[in-house]
């Protein structure tokens, strides 16, 4: 008689006299509304629209998180982040780790990436170490806090990994998502400096695959920063490492493009030198 048990919860959750005995009834209600054919519907209209809760934080953890995961499903990334900005425990059967993650990629994106980057500072600091594969979903969410824009918090998390045990491939990849960062924010020189170290930690004279993207990036990054003479000795050794015919036309043209700006340059500063020596 699920009706029967329905109104049985709902009196000892919101009359019961044990605190714990109410949680737990308000599980039991949760889970006996999502059973019904409507219970997706049911369950936000009976707590998110109820007089007995003003605020979202009052709602009970345990429906809280079935909240959560309706909000998610019906991509309003706002609610569930709101719902999941104080539950700091993990509900029953998932890690601490991809709960917190969790938490943090759905506050990033719902518009707080301060609590977001907050809650990723303190996973950080409390893990001594992580898998490649939490390591791997730990980055994607750091990545969410490039994509909103909130590129100096991603470098210093970027910066609390980099202090992690890592192997010499998932640092390059670290030294290359902060040159991005740099990039992003115009701090071109800082920028260069991170992608090349992408490219040389492994070996200093490295051309594979990766050390190439890095050095082409590194290379972009000086030309923006006026450094063009830099930047055309990185292009000449990427055009002389590559056989690639399209590669070679990418690279000869960003030379052109220098040695043009260059001229100019050259061509703007000459009166200013005749006047000067007169």
């Amino acid at each position: 008689y699920p009706l029967r048990a329905r109104a049985l919860f709902a009196v000892v959750a919101l009359r019961g006299s044990d605190p714990q005995m109410r949680h737990t009834a308000h599980l039991q209600l949760a889970q006996s509304i999502m059973e019904s054919s409507n219970g997706s519907r049911v369950l936000p209209r009976l707590y998110l629209r109820s007089r007995r809760f003003i605020r979202r934080q009052e709602i009970p953890a345990p429906v809280r998180y079935r909240l959560v995961d309706l909000a998610l499903e019906a991509s309003e990334v706002t609610l569930a982040s709101d719902l999941m900005r104080d539950l700091t425990t993990p509900p029953a059967g998932l890690d601490r780790i991809d709960w917190e993650m969790r938490r943090a990629r759905v506050l990033i994106l719902g518009g707080a990436p301060v609590e977001g980057a907050e809650v990723l500072r303190e996973l950080i600091d409390s893990t001594p170490s992580f898998e490649n594969s939490a390591l791997d979903r730990l980055l994607q969410v750091i990545f969410d806090l490039q994509t909103v824009e909130s590129h100096d918090r991603a470098l210093q998390l970027f910066d609390q990994v980099a202090h992690k045990p890592l192997d010499v491939q998932r640092r390059r990849e670290l030294f290359f998502w902060m040159a991005d960062s740099h990039r992003a924010t115009g701090r071109h020189q800082e920028a260069a400096f991170h992608y090349l170290r992408s490219a040389t930690l492994a070996d200093p004279f490295s051309m594979d695959r990766w050390a190439q993207t890095a050095r082409y990036q590194a290379a972009r990054e000086l030309a923006s920063a006026g450094l063009y003479q830099d930047a055309q000795r990185l292009f000449r050794s990427l055009l002389n490492a590559t056989r690639d015919t399209s590669r070679r036309a990418v690279l000869q043209r960003e030379i052109q493009q220098l040695q043009l700006k260059r001229r100019t340059l050259d061509a703007r500063s000459a009166p200013a030198d005749a006047v000067s020596r007169q």
